[in-house]
């Protein structure tokens, strides 16, 4: 699992599905990509996660494996909020 804290700004502004997301994040915890299209309907979770990171949320990621559609095994990222509610402070 790897962890990244980019420049912290908390001042910014979460909106639309930015805060969608890290609502989600509050309350389950995690979250994969096909999680985050079917039940946020946000298709670039990663683009999301970046801007989470640069607002000063602390969000760890790891691969996970998980089978597809046709039962072939694929690896997909499995980002998880941190346990103190996610901020750098």
């Amino acid at each position: 699992m790897t962890q990244t804290t980019l420049d912290f700004n908390p001042k910014r502004k979460l909106n639309g599905q930015n805060a969608r997301l890290l609502d989600y994040l509050k309350e389950h915890g995690s979250i994969t990509p096909l999680i985050s299209w079917t039940e946020c309907g946000i298709y670039r979770l990663s683009a999301r996660i970046f801007d989470l990171r640069r607002s000063g949320h602390i969000i760890a990621d790891e691969s996970v494996t998980v089978r597809n559609r046709f039962g072939e095994k694929c690896h997909v990222a499995k980002y998880t909020l941190a346990a103190s509610g996610g901020t750098t402070k």
